[in-house]
């Protein structure tokens, strides 16, 4: 049962992420966002039919100027994005820098989306995205390690590598079907 669902993987692939083709010149950073988003939404611990929009915060480092241009970068392509994948609810996107994640009303957010750079202060972003059950996920699969709960980066061939942290997404209560799992080129339990 197993060897036949892993070969219908790359069709179940090809079906949830509909990436434009090469020569098309859609930039990495929209595919990121795009892959992202359509993760978001298959999150099925959210009730899409209780909330009015879908609330995403970017958190930056305000120190560091790859950070804070990665950070502008994604929410023009965030504001802009044309039917989110929300079961027909708006998207609210805002930014913030890392150190005044206290800030925030973490309650209202359903996707904390955190940019490379500032590893020092995800401490103070991850420990209220468990407490209020808000989706930690990145542009940097690296962070996934760091406890990142969902981290997306495009290969050379322009085909998402998406990451989970299984423990982080068990922490902020996030459910997902097992064959949007089986699109994950890796994983962690740490």
């Amino acid at each position: 049962m197993k060897t036949r669902f892993r070969r219908f993987v790359p069709l179940l692939f090809a079906a949830f992420f509909t990436l434009p083709a090469p020569n098309q010149g859609v930039q990495v950073e929209n595919l990121k966002a795009e892959v992202l988003l359509k993760l978001l939404s298959q999150n099925r611990s959210i009730d899409f039919s209780a909330i009015d929009s879908v609330r995403l915060a970017i958190f930056y480092d305000q120190t560091d100027a790859r950070s804070r241009g990665e950070a502008e970068t994604y929410r023009r392509i965030l504001v802009q994005y044309q039917n989110p994948p929300f079961k027909g609810k708006a998207m609210s996107v805002s930014k913030h820098s890392e150190v005044r994640s206290d800030s925030l009303a973490w309650g209202n957010l359903q996707a904390a989306l955190i940019m490379p750079g500032g590893e020092a202060h995800l401490p103070e972003i991850l420990k209220p995205c468990a407490d209020y059950r808000v989706l930690s996920m990145s542009t940097d699969t690296a962070l996934v390690a760091r406890g990142i709960s969902v981290a997306v980066e495009i290969d050379a061939q322009r085909q998402p590598l998406i990451c989970f942290n299984l423990s982080s997404l068990a922490k902020e209560g996030a459910v997902y079907d097992a064959e949007i799992l089986e699109l994950a080129r890796c994983m962690t339990w740490k």
